[in-house]
């Protein structure tokens, strides 16, 4: 999986590992497995799950964009598949992943619910949003 740091036009992926363990939602750098992000399981406020360019989740508005990930080669990129894990941070609400297969996210997802008692919502772009 890869998680996806920063915001705006500024966000980057980076190989990563989700760790959930000791009460902990823990994405650690695959290389040096360096924290980047760690968030305990009573801090999730809610699990968002959509698939496209960029990662979505559920507002009080309606479905909006955490952050924009930006194109791949050429800007071509098929849908991808994103979890975004809101938090009770305020200076850091959201912790963005990208699974590599629908399967991947499918386990991932019900980790995240096993442990933090939630239910995630999928998340789809409005049809009017283009």
């Amino acid at each position: 999986m890869k998680a996806l740091l920063g915001s705006g036009n500024r966000a980057r992926e980076r190989d990563a590992q989700l760790i959930l363990a000791e009460g902990k939602v823990t994405v650690t750098a695959e290389d040096n497995h360096d924290a980047l992000h760690s968030v305990g399981y009573d801090s999730v406020v809610s699990i968002n799950y959509s698939t496209g360019r960029d990662p979505l989740w559920k507002s009080p508005e309606g479905p909006s964009p955490v952050a924009r990930a930006g194109g791949g080669f050429l800007g071509i990129r098929g849908d991808r598949q994103w979890v975004a894990i809101r938090t009770k941070d305020n200076k850091d609400p959201f912790v963005v992943l990208r699974f590599l297969n629908p399967g991947a996210a499918r386990s991932g997802i019900k980790a995240l619910e096993e442990r933090t008692r939630l239910t995630a919502e999928t998340v789809s772009e409005r049809k009017d949003a283009k």
